[in-house]
């Protein structure tokens, strides 16, 4: 039943307390990552999973990673954050297979584990609330120096708290008489860089073609090719705010080696084009 969850990875990208105001305020940011507050006094509100969240003093919020988000400080607000990329399998993301639950009513224990994760992080504080400063160039260099301890450490407080907010339910009905479509979303995981179409993913798990393609759209309520080009463009934004490697490179590893194709593709769903995505993250 938790077998998808013997191989969750945590990596800790931000930990640290802000004190904001009116200044905070941005539409539709998104994020490689998933964040974590935990909300001390004030009032502000954010926008994501199609709803409004009251940021509310005593309680826990979770932005899921690749979730477009607004949010707003009327007045004064602070808050406790942790920012983190998250993996099952390889490639693989709990929200694929999980559902969530967002906003948990903070006990005292997780007061006292925001604070401990801030005081053995204390070189993961974002010094600049503006969204496109979340990110450091590369993932690796930030964990540079953490000693075993305090690595364990953060890494059992991160599941502590990520675990509030973990529901039992699955993302959707993947078993039935058909067999498992979750292999599938693994495979694909596993495979952006490899030939996905229908007829290779069908004989993956043994359907038609058309069973395949009407499975998948019932269980997960999309069409494959929209997924698998959903999962590339979202595989490529962690690429550029992680890597150094050039456009080319990330597009080849995605599996859109044509660059041309590949901006194309990634404006239509992020907005913007790749250079640019990346620019921002590091035009601080």
């Amino acid at each position: 039943m938790y077998k998808e969850l013997e191989s969750l990875t945590l990596d800790i990208l931000h930990a640290g307390y802000a004190k904001l105001d009116s200044s905070w305020k941005y539409d539709d940011v998104i994020s490689p990552f998933s964040r974590l507050f935990y909300v001390t006094t004030g009032n502000a509100s954010v926008f994501y999973t199609n709803q409004w969240f009251k940021l509310e003093p005593g309680y826990l919020y979770l932005i899921p990673s690749f979730t477009y988000n607004s949010y707003y400080c009327e007045k004064y607000h602070e808050q406790f954050y942790v920012s983190f990329f998250e993996e099952v399998q390889q490639g693989m993301s709990i929200y694929n297979l999980k559902q969530f639950k967002y906003k948990v009513k903070a006990t005292k224990n997780d007061a006292l584990y925001f604070k401990r994760l801030v005081e053995i992080n204390p070189d993961k504080v974002v010094t600049d609330s503006k969204p496109k400063a979340h990110i450091n160039r590369s993932l690796s260099e930030k964990n540079k120096g953490f000693n075993a301890h305090h690595y364990m450490e953060t890494q059992g407080i991160l599941s502590v708290l990520f675990s509030r907010f973990i529901l039992d339910a699955d993302v959707d009905n993947l078993g039935g008489s058909d067999g498992d479509l979750n292999k599938v979303l693994i495979y694909i995981a596993k495979n952006l860089k490899n030939d996905l179409s229908i007829a290779v993913l069908a004989r993956y798990c043994n359907f038609s073609e058309d069973h395949f393609s009407r499975s998948f759209n019932a269980s997960f309520g999309i069409r494959p090719n929209k997924y698998i080009q959903q999962k590339r463009i979202e595989k490529a934004q962690f690429l550029l705010v992680t890597t150094e490697k050039s456009l080319k490179q990330i597009a080849a590893e995605v599996g859109l080696a044509n660059i041309s194709y590949f901006s194309r593709t990634f404006k239509k769903i992020v907005g913007n084009s790749p250079a640019n995505f990346r620019k921002q993250h590091f035009d601080i």
